[in-house]
């Protein structure tokens, strides 16, 4: 959960009101913001699992 704040604030967050300016490609992002970049790849943002938790899993497909 941490690491979800972390993407959503520190970069996305800062990127949208500094500098508005992303790059897309297929492995990954660059997020530039004030003097600076960030490189972030696809495959090293975490993936949320589903539980095996009857009450859990309920829940997950409600989205």
């Amino acid at each position: 959960m941490i690491w979800a704040i972390y993407y959503v604030v520190y970069i996305i967050w800062i990127s949208v009101l500094f500098r508005k300016y992303v790059e897309l490609y297929d492995e990954g992002f660059n997020f530039y913001y004030g003097f600076s970049k960030t490189l972030i790849y696809i495959k090293d943002i975490k993936k949320i699992e589903k539980s095996k938790s009857f009450a859990v899993s309920s829940v997950n497909s409600l989205d």
